[in-house]
């Protein structure tokens, strides 16, 4: 029973000291075409900070947030000069993230592969 127990918190440790930095590439497609989309994290314990870059140029990640496996951040695009706000919520895979974006009333899905 010891020996399970020790396993656990070893196997939990293990967990908890993911990092997820880096850098992740993904395409969304959009009504003009495929667009190339470019991550590069970093974590510091639960927090996340880094840019995204795309069509819009490139991005600071706003509210960064780790947790086990799943991760949130904000971005803040400018559309035809007004803000608009993309939230990303994504779920890690080894070395890809699968993310729904939420653009305003629209969805869209984007599947980002660590490149280093």
């Amino acid at each position: 029973m010891r020996y399970c127990a020790v396993l656990f918190l070893c196997a939990l440790a293990t967990f908890a000291a993911n990092d997820y930095s880096g850098t992740y590439k993904g395409d969304v497609l959009s009504s003009s075409g495929k667009v190339e989309n470019t991550l590069v994290l970093k974590m510091s314990g639960e927090n996340l900070t880094g840019t995204l870059t795309n069509q819009f140029g490139v991005l600071p990640l706003q509210n960064g947030h780790v947790d086990g496996q799943d991760m949130f951040f904000v971005v803040m695009v400018k559309e035809e000069g007004d803000p608009f706000r993309m939230v990303y919520r994504g779920h890690i895979y080894v070395d890809e993230i699968q993310f729904k974006i939420q653009a305003g009333e629209r969805q869209i899905d984007l599947v980002a592969k660590k490149v280093n």
